[in-house]
């Protein structure tokens, strides 16, 4: 797992070396993990005599390495066993040709086909097994995971709680120096102004008053 500069800068590098030891690119991917921070991953095989050189190489890409790890498969077991189930499955379809050869009646002559047929295709798939174990050990398979340095904002310069508050307070004030310059004004200039409306609504009020008892009179 690398930690690269541009992780599409990086994957046409891994991609160049590949090439360049003789190799090919087998699978890439990439994809955004952090909002901005794009990260991937590519596959590549390259000659096992150039394996420790390739490693060296794609490091050099690098602004860190966070991880790496290789692990190998032994395979000569299977490839023993596959050899000797092909010596005897060629050694069995040489026993139908002959019996092929000697078939007297159209009866024996297609069994004689059919055993062969299916020995052929026995001998087939064992030999496709061996040309894929053969291709694994004279290839390596790398992949490299990609990431994006992530750039931190120190705290100081990103996040200032101090500020936050000393403004909230701040505000605060002002909101309670507003409402007070509004009680001010309303007791100085709005209940004068209401007086004249206040003795208005008196006097109608009395008037009233005074015209409904004479009526009731």
């Amino acid at each position: 797992s690398l930690t690269v500069g541009d992780t599409e800068w990086a994957v046409e590098e891994v991609s160049k070396i590949a090439r360049e030891k003789g190799g090919e690119v087998f699978t890439t991917n990439l994809y955004e993990r952090i909002k901005g921070q794009k990260s991937g991953f590519v596959t590549i095989k390259v000659p096992v005599d150039k394996f420790e050189e390739t490693i060296k190489d794609i490091k050099k890409i690098s602004t860190q390495v966070l991880s790496e790890s290789t692990t190998g498969q032994d395979v000569s077991e299977q490839y023993v066993d596959l050899q000797a189930q092909l010596k005897n499955k060629k050694a069995e379809e040489e026993s139908f040709v002959k019996i092929l050869g000697t078939a007297g009646t159209i009866n024996d002559v297609l069994a004689a086909t059919r055993e062969v047929s299916r020995v052929r295709g026995e001998i087939e798939r064992l030999e496709g097994r061996i040309r894929f174990i053969d291709s694994q050990t004279e290839m390596s398979t790398i992949t490299i995971d990609l990431g994006e340095d992530v750039e931190v904002t120190p705290i100081g310069e990103g996040w200032r709680p101090w500020e936050v508050v000393k403004k909230s307070f701040k505000e605060l004030i002002d909101n309670i120096q507003g409402f007070a310059d509004g009680v001010i004004r309303f007791i100085i200039v709005g209940i004068p102004s209401l007086i004249p409306f206040i003795l208005l609504a008196a006097l109608l009020f009395w008037g009233g008053k005074k015209i409904y008892r004479k009526i009731g009179v």
